[in-house]
């Protein structure tokens, strides 16, 4: 499966959801690469840094920035699951690698400033889906509250801004604002590998909905 973790919105949380993701498939036995099509560089970083400390599973990546069709084909010939993490902005690397993936993972947090850019995702889906027919748009929030009345309130709110997106799918599972994503990052770690549960959990059930749904 070729899926790309990527949005028109910076700091929504797309490297932490792909680093997060391509250590759990490869905990649960799948082939993964992750394509860092992000000229900032956080998935190299992480990856590193995780090098570094010699963590293991090791998991695969690879750098290609501007056009990502043939890259991503190419990797998609060799491993089972292929995940791209793009910059955020509408950028050649999100447009391209939609044109070739089967799933966009748009990290967003319930901010006005955050769902306005679906503006702009429905526009580049619109134009890319006739020649790609399969792809699916799924909408993860990320960031979210995590005491209990507030989470209930915040959740309404986000799924009333998705109401005018419905050919985009909105998931189930939630990110909610937790430390230990950034710390687990900074040391080339998933926070399936750290001590916290209930991020453990939430990971666990964007695997879940997502591959094996």
């Amino acid at each position: 499966m070729k899926v790309v973790v990527g949005s028109n919105k910076g700091g929504v949380g797309k490297t932490t959801t792909c680093m997060n993701l391509a250590i759990g498939l490869t905990i649960r036995g799948k082939d993964v690469v992750v394509l860092d099509g992000d000229g900032q560089g956080s998935c190299h970083l992480w990856h590193g840094n995780r090098a570094a400390a010699e963590h293991q599973p090791v998991v695969p990546h690879a750098q290609k920035y501007g056009n990502l069709v043939n890259a991503v084909a190419n990797l998609a010939d060799k491993y089972e699951h292929v995940l791209i993490d793009v910059a955020g902005h509408n950028s050649t690397e999100l447009i391209t690698s939609m044109c070739v993936a089967d799933i966009v993972i748009c990290p967003l947090q319930c901010s006005e400033l955050d769902t306005d850019t679906l503006k702009r995702l429905r526009k580049q889906y619109a134009e890319i889906s006739p020649s790609n027919p399969k792809l699916r748009v799924l909408i993860y929030q990320t960031f979210g509250e995590t005491h209990a009345q507030g989470r209930v309130i915040e959740r309404a709110e986000f799924l009333e801004a998705l109401l005018p997106y419905p050919e985009f799918e909105v998931l189930n599972s939630v990110g909610r604002y937790r430390k230990i994503y950034k710390s687990s990052m900074k040391k080339g770690l998933s926070v399936l590998e750290c001590g916290s549960n209930k991020a453990k959990e939430e990971i666990n059930e964007l695997l879940d909905e997502v591959f094996y749904g």
